[in-house]
């Protein structure tokens, strides 16, 4: 460009640019990849380990993905939840010291710890590579399809039809760490793909990734129910209980109102926020009435929805500058030999 001399660190930008978005949306895919891994082969059977395949990617996003050297100087910005995420931390420290990791407690703390690596690290990634965010959605988009293709085969003799399903459903619970989590992650996944699929330039396998939802859910929902009931609401006279609801609801509330309001500000997108907001509050109803929790799948999908909404809030994500600060404007010939 002529008259203009343009600085290394922006001349390089394209390429970093570019390696971001490959680096933010590997590990995008690898917290996907994680989740379903730990609910149909958990680490724990092949190594004598409690660590969750969730784990190293939270640890991995962590390390990639925030600038610990603005972090250690304070001009880290936060996103709107992640206060509520350190108190919920703290709360579940407290928790599983007090009942020596018993009653679930210590399976809560390490999934909402690896949830919370992974939003802090994506969070902060995303804000040098914004494009990444579609990815986000795609992850999603990909755990509903791979979902519920293993019901449809499993429950049309791939498994040995539907008594077969009910085994790989506990199975799954099992290494969640939580009750009918199969139907409750896919009525999540079903209700946030559908406001992306009925958007009006949505792309059809946006449609075909909403009916994997969708049926996945159904079989699941006939073989497995799905656990909710007005006894459930009993549990909120023990205290531990009442404090951990207590913050899920926050948290849920704080997401869904977030994303709610993006339907607004962002017309063209209306569909998938509004679906979102819905899906998350629909998340928060089933924790109260549930008779336990979703999980680490249900959990982890909230995560990677909470890190798509707080990610194009940033302005990161609206704002693209043509040069940088450090660009210097080189003076012109005529105005050289004037100056001379």
């Amino acid at each position: 460009m002529p008259g203009v001399n343009l600085p290394e660190n922006f001349r390089d930008a394209p390429r970093r640019s570019r390696r971001n978005f490959r680096l933010t949306s590997a590990c995008v895919t690898l917290a996907a990849l994680a989740v379903l891994l730990d609910g149909f082969a958990p680490p724990s059977l092949a190594f004598a380990t409690n660590l969750r395949w969730i784990d190293g990617a939270a640890v991995l996003c962590l390390a990639l993905g925030v600038d610990w050297r603005a972090l250690l100087a304070g001009d880290d910005e936060g996103t709107p939840i992640d206060g509520l995420l350190l108190g919920a931390l703290a709360i579940g420290a407290v928790q599983a010291w007090a009942t020596s990791g018993r009653d679930g407690s210590a399976e809560w703390l390490a999934q909402l710890a690896a949830g919370s690596g992974v939003y802090f690290g994506l969070t902060r990634a995303m804000r040098r590579a914004p494009a990444a965010i579609e990815w986000v959605w795609r992850a999603l988009a990909g755990v509903a399809m791979v979902l519920g293709a293993h019901a449809i085969w499993a429950a049309t003799g791939g498994l040995g039809g539907l008594g077969g399903l009910t085994r790989q459903e506990l199975l799954v619970d099992a290494g969640w760490s939580g009750r009918h989590t199969l139907v409750k992650g896919l009525g999540f996944l079903f209700i946030a793909l559908a406001g992306r699929a009925l958007e009006s330039r949505a792309a059809p396998w946006w449609r075909v990734a909403t009916l994997f939802a969708f049926a996945g859910a159904g079989l699941h929902l006939a073989t497995g129910g799905i656990g909710l009931g007005a006894r459930a609401l009993a549990r909120l006279d023990d205290p531990r209980c009442f404090s951990t609801l207590s913050v899920t609801l926050l948290l849920a509330v704080a997401i869904a109102r977030e994303a709610w309001s993006l339907g607004r500000l962002r017309k063209h997108e209306m569909g998938r926020w509004r679906a979102l907001a819905v899906a998350t509050g629909v998340v928060a109803v089933g924790g109260v009435l549930g008779e336990a929790s979703g999980g680490e799948g249900v959990r982890m999908l909230v995560a990677l929805g909470a890190l798509a909404v707080m990610s194009v809030r940033a302005p990161e994500a609206a704002v693209v500058t043509a040069f940088p600060a450090e660009v210097e404007v080189a003076e012109e010939p005529e105005e050289q030999a004037r100056a001379a």
